[in-house]
Parts: C-alpha cells; structure tokens; sequence
C-alpha cells in the first residue's frame, strides 16, 4: 500500500498536556490468524521528495536516512542520534503491536518523512502554515493531510531553558560555597532534585509527544487506520498511539509496558470524578478534540479503554478495527452509529461493561514514581 497524499489535508494528530461486517464478539478469531507483518528492513529512500523536505526546513538543512525514515534536521548528531533511537523503536514496536493483536498490515513502500527542528521559531513558522496555533508546549505533530511529522528540539523550550539555568546556579552557588568556604554545606538535595525534575521533564516529552506522534504516522502510513482522518473514532486513534508512550526496550518502544503516566493519570482523574463517561467517550468525536474543555480527562480515559480492549479483547480489537478500516469514506458517521459499531465488537456498553472495565484497570499496578513525573 502506497501512502502518499491523504484526506482532509488541514486535519493533525497533536498531543495536549495532546474484517468484513463486524461479527458477534467471538472468543477466538473466526478465521486463521493473518501472516506475520514483516516489514522490509531497509524501506527505498525517494530523491525527490528528500529534496521537496529539505526545502520546507531552509538552507541549513541535513537529511538523515535511516531503516524507515527519511528525516531533514538542523540539529547536532547527538540530538539526532537520540531522537533517531525513539522513533525506529517506535516503528518496530507499532507492528509487532499489529501482529501481536492480529491485524494485517502493508508495510510503506518509502521512507516516511520528518522535519526535526533545533530551534522553536522556524518551527512555530512550520506550524503556521500547518493551520495549527504555534506553541513552545506542542513540541510535535502529525499531519496526516501531508503525511509527515515535524518536531523540534524540546532543549530550546523556554520552560525547559528556565529548568536547566536554575540547575547550573544551584551547582555553580556549590562551588562557590566550596572556594570560599563560605556557607555550611552544598545543597546536594537541591541539585539532584533539578536534575531529576529535568530528566523526567524530558523523558515525558519524548515518549508523550515523539513516540506518540511517529506512532500516529505509522499506523496511518502501514493502512492500520482508515485513510480519510474522519472516518476514524478519535478515542481509538488516540488510544492507540498512547499505547507506545512507554519506556524503550530491547529495541522497541516498550509495548509490553503498562503507560503509568496514564495510569497514574487516570487513577487521580478517577478518584476525582472527572473521567467522561465510556459511552460519551465512544460515541462524541468532540470530547478527543483540542478545543475540547476535556480534553486530557478523554485523552486519559482513552488510554484506559484502548488498553483494556487489546489485552482482554484482542480479536475483537483486531475485526473492530478492520471494519473502521472499510468504513465508507464519504459519509459521516453520527455517535448513535459510533456507538453501535463498537457494541457490534465488543457487547452491549452497559453498567457490567463498565464495571468489569474499570475494575481490571485499577488492579493494575501503578509505579510511585510516575506520579512526580
């Protein structure tokens, strides 16, 4: 399948801090599981379009070419390199996640295309003429309308600036302290509290907006999704790429892993009553949108749902997800059909639902320490 140029070109998946006729739900797939995905592992590079990426960045523009990616970047190699490491892992990770839940894949037959800023101003252009408001706290996007992803360099943020400044003068007032003899003590505490704070800060940028972004791009670019952005349930869409906002490992980005920032995340908005309700979440596209007042409460409840689906529901999952991609690309669906193509799948969406639901995600366990992050 050949990705080229989709639908509906001024729509993007950002992050905000952003089968045939669908059968009774069986127990186990009707038919025999689907061949392994395997993806080539050196997808064919396009000069062309390398060319046409390069020009949007400017004159000081690098191209990277790495086993699925084509990515024109400004930024220093070890940012690079970094930032490179994520997304390959991200790439590897979307389909095993595709073959673990039992859904056929056509693998790209190009690199997918990246702009990777170093700094926020060029960016903030970029995102402009995306039709998408500039923001130093929407470090990445995914347009499915020009099929690329673009970022920046988080290092450049101004919130991220004021971090790091106030680490380097609590370690230069120590040295200070030390040359003069001056003061009881280093404040040891303090420092390690700057560098903890700025390394989770970093962390949770890479993995809820890097990872979740080129995980929008691949499962639109491997015809996981229907191509027509709107034909899409926005919670499913979502919900999906949250399910790669997990530490890397061994090679891939960590889907094995529960998310805890989510699950952290979603305890608290749980305890607070603040969650959407399920069927709402599931039938109004409007809850999963940036201008939504919900939007981290469905964000989060999203998560929730799509996690619960793929572990205890996965051959539904995967016969849900094939009839969204035979949706019928010129029609919109209301919440009233929304709401019958996911109890087609998964069953009535009623109080037992819920309650089975919600029950197996507060058993599971949560890490103390996503809570601070």
């Amino acid at each position: 399948m050949k990705v080229t140029e989709m639908k509906h070109h001024t729509l993007v998946l950002i992050v905000a801090f952003c089968a045939a006729a669908i059968a009774a739900p069986p127990s186990e797939p009707a038919n025999p599981p689907p061949k392994p995905n395997r993806a080539p592992k050196d997808l064919p590079a396009n000069e062309k379009s390398d060319k046409a990426l390069a020009k949007v960045l400017g004159s000081d523009a690098k191209i990277r070419h790495t086993a699925h990616y084509t990515i024109a970047h400004d930024t220093d190699d070890d940012t690079l390199n970094a930032f490179v490491t994520r997304i390959e892992a991200t790439y590897t990770s979307v389909l095993r996640f595709a073959e673990r839940v039992g859904v056929p894949v056509d693998p790209p037959q190009e690199k997918l295309k990246i702009i990777f800023f170093d700094k926020f101003e060029p960016y903030g252009r970029y995102m402009k003429k995306a039709g998408v408001e500039p923001s130093q706290e929407m470090p990445g996007f995914f347009s499915p309308g020009r099929n690329r992803s673009a970022f920046y360099n988080y290092s450049d943020a101004d919130s991220l600036k004021k971090m790091k400044q106030e680490l380097a003068d609590a370690r230069e007032s120590g040295k200070s302290a030390r040359r003069t003899g001056q003061g009881q003590q280093v404040d040891f505490t303090r420092i390690r509290a700057y560098e903890a704070r700025i390394g989770a800060f970093e962390d949770r940028i890479n993995r809820q907006v890097v990872q979740h972004e080129v995980a929008h791009q691949v499962f639109y670019n491997i015809g996981l999704h229907n191509q027509v952005f709107a034909a899409n349930p926005r919670w499913l869409v979502e919900g999906l790429a949250m399910m790669f906002e997990t530490p890397p490992m061994a090679g891939s980005s960590g889907i094995g892993a529960i998310n805890q920032l989510r699950l952290v995340r979603w305890r608290q908005l749980a305890d607070e009553k603040k969650l959407p309700a399920l069927r709402d979440l599931v039938s109004n596209p409007e809850l999963i949108v940036p201008s939504s007042p919900k939007i981290e409460e469905s964000y989060t409840q999203a998560w929730a749902l799509t996690h619960y689906l793929e572990r205890t529901k996965k051959a539904q999952l995967a016969a849900y997800i094939a009839a969204i991609r035979k949706r019928d690309e010129q029609k919109i669906y209301s919440p009233k059909e929304e709401l019958a193509d996911f109890e087609k799948a998964f069953g009535k969406l009623d109080s037992e639902f819920v309650r089975k639901w919600e029950a197996y995600i507060r058993k599971l366990p949560a890490k103390k320490s996503a809570a601070g992050v």
